[in-house]
């Protein structure tokens, strides 16, 4: 293709952009998208692998006229500013890891919007037909998905104006003083792990001044697999993620990868594209919360993209739970870690929760999933193909054949899920930390069953150090699972035990401890009417029955009655008993008490 050919193929996609209606949504056929969970890898993170100074040596020993160009081509910020606005051609620095040496990429420039600029290696212009280039402009600047869940946040608008909006802006000071992004289609799959496809990547080396890091093109520049640009939809979902990383590295360095790539899969489906599932890390969950895996050619996919999975899942809570202005703190906290969480919610005014009891929330969604009312424990958008699926537990026991003692090590915020059906009561635990930790160093969740439902009846958090009775009033529920967190950066074992409880025997001392129980019975004995009092706590429903010598109800004084927390009395009327001794009986949630009341007339 000539160069005159080239401009004027420049200037048609161009125009036909200008003329391109801003509302305009991109056009997506269901077979676009992918049908089982992608392989993509990051080649941000791939390429940060990359001795950019050992590389540069070996170019300049073996390849001395291509080190002669790459110093020489440093150009003052005017000159490259000049040359981006008179000429189609330039000619790009990369590496290759076929002979991990750089490379001069000719390429030629093939569009230009409101906020990109899209080159094209000349050895793949065969690719960029109008048809590719013309939606992959669309996506750039005017629309992103919105047909099919999950909505774009706004499909009015390309990807890399979404992503800015929520994570912020890219360095202002990249060496070419140019507002746009350029984008580059290339060859980029590299060193890839196997079995994994590099779509596109971010290479930080390119935001250092080329005069003093020759091997940086010195520029906010993104690379795209040329063989990607056919399924626009994966693509955008690629770009959508890299972008991300453009703007993260801008904002906070270092940082860890489980941020910047959660956030960048998170960035992907705010844009309306998603194409990686939960799965990996449903399957695992009790791992090395922020390990990650680097991806190199000898890395297993597997290995990669169950870290990927484990970032996309917590970002993607976190940013349910507390929105994109979370996100933007989130992207440029001053901190890391767990402490990163803090830090966003304290920026949003959120000093009403810290880490901790968001992560207890997190692992109980992990199982509870999309069901139940409590927005804490449920996902909007299901990451997984099936919406049934749930963090796979490391035990599962029935009626009566589990063990009295548990225990299981628990990696750094690792998190192990124990399921226990059809008991034959009310389940009694108590758990204990990891040897010489406090009692706040681990934590449960409890999501709770009724019946053969699918759908938890409730979540509590369970309290660690302390006999612990977990039933809904005086029925025990058909399914408990218990979801065991490590809350420190180290390894830990923590053990419990485990009975059940016959239903109709009170825990006297520990619903004293909640503030439940009866404070007074008078008269007692009693002729005829007596006045209990009784005190109640939380929202739970309370029932108050009053049971013979033989274990008969005698009277029901309420059932399953919604109170205010405090001070109550309720009246009984026993003119109808005969005289003996009876026991009336208060439950509220898991809680019972009983008080010995005789009737003598």
């Amino acid at each position: 293709m000539s160069r005159l050919n080239r401009l004027l193929l420049w200037a048609g996609i161009t125009a036909a952009m200008a003329n391109q209606s801003i509302a305009q949504t991109f056009d997506h056929d269901h077979a676009d998208e992918p049908a089982v969970p992608s392989k993509g890898v990051c080649g941000t993170m791939l390429n940060s692998n990359v001795d950019w100074k050992t590389a540069l040596e070996r170019t300049k020993q073996e390849d001395p006229e291509t080190y002669q160009w790459m110093v020489s081509s440093a150009k003052s910020k005017k000159e490259i500013s000049q040359l981006l606005r008179t000429s189609g051609d330039f000619e790009f620095k990369m590496y290759s890891y076929a002979t991990e040496k750089y490379v001069k990429i000719p390429a030629t420039a093939v569009a230009q919007g409101r906020n990109f600029r899209l080159w094209v290696d000349d050895k793949y212009l065969n690719v960029a037909t109008p048809t590719v280039i013309t939606n992959m402009a669309r996506v750039f600047d005017t629309a992103t998905q919105g047909t099919l869940e999950p909505i774009s946040r706004n499909p009015k608008q390309g990807f890399i104006s979404n992503d800015k909006d929520v994570f912020g802006l890219p360095l202002k000071n990249a060496y070419w003083d140019d507002t746009l992004t350029d984008f580059l289609i290339t060859f980029t799959d590299g060193n890839a792990p196997s079995g994994g496809v590099v779509g596109g990547f971010f290479s930080p080396i390119d935001q250092e001044d080329p005069n003093v890091v020759p091997a940086s093109n010195g520029m906010n520049i993104l690379y795209i697999n040329y063989k990607s640009v056919g399924n626009i939809y994966s693509l955008t979902s690629t770009l959508a993620h890299e972008y991300q990383h453009l703007i993260h590295y801008a904002r906070k360095r270092p940082s860890l990868s489980l941020y910047n790539e959660g956030c960048s899969e998170v960035a992907s489906i705010l844009n309306g594209y998603i194409d990686r599932r939960d799965l990996n890390y449903l399957n695992n969950t009790n791992i090395n919360f922020f390990r990650w895996t680097r991806a190199t050619s000898e890395a297993s996919a597997e290995e990669v993209l169950a870290d990927y999975t484990r970032g996309m899942t917590w970002v993607h809570y976190l940013s349910e739970q507390f929105g994109e202005l979370f996100l933007y703190e989130l992207a440029g906290a001053a901190t890391d870690s767990m402490a990163r969480v803090d830090y966003a919610l304290n920026k949003i005014g959120r000093t009403d929760i810290t880490w901790r009891e968001v992560f207890k929330g997190f692992a109980a969604a992990l199982y509870a999933q999309a069901n139940g009312n409590d927005s804490r424990y449920k996902f909007k958008y299901r990451l997984p193909q099936s919406g049934s699926a749930r963090a796979r537990a490391t035990a599962s026991y029935s009626g009566k054949d589990y063990p009295s003692n548990g225990s299981v090590k628990l990696e750094p915020y690792g998190i192990a899920y124990y399921v226990y059906n059809d008991t034959s009561g009310a389940m009694k635990f108590r758990f204990t930390p990891g040897q010489g930790l406090a009692n706040n160093d681990c934590a449960v969740m409890a999501v709770n069953f009724m019946a053969s439902s699918t759908v938890p009846e409730n979540v509590r958090d369970i309290p660690v150090g302390e006999d612990v009775l977990v039933a809904q009033g005086s029925k025990p529920y058909r399914r408990v699972v218990l979801a065991v967190m490590n809350m420190t950066g180290q390894p830990q074992t923590v053990t419990w035990t485990t009975s059940t409880q016959v239903l109709g025997v009170d825990n006297e001392e520990a619903a004293h401890r909640a503030g439940i129980g009866f404070t007074a019975v008078a008269p007692n004995p009693v002729a005829r009417v007596a006045t209990l009092g009784f005190t109640t706590a939380g929202s739970a429903p309370v029932s108050i029955t009053l049971y013979n010598a033989a274990g008969e109800i005698a009277a029901t004084l309420a059932d399953n009655n919604v109170m205010e927390s405090g001070q109550q009395t309720i009246l009984l009327d026993v003119s109808n008993l005969p005289n003996g001794v009876y026991r009336a009986r208060l439950v509220q949630g898991e809680y019972s008490v009983s008080r010995s009341i005789v009737v003598l007339k």
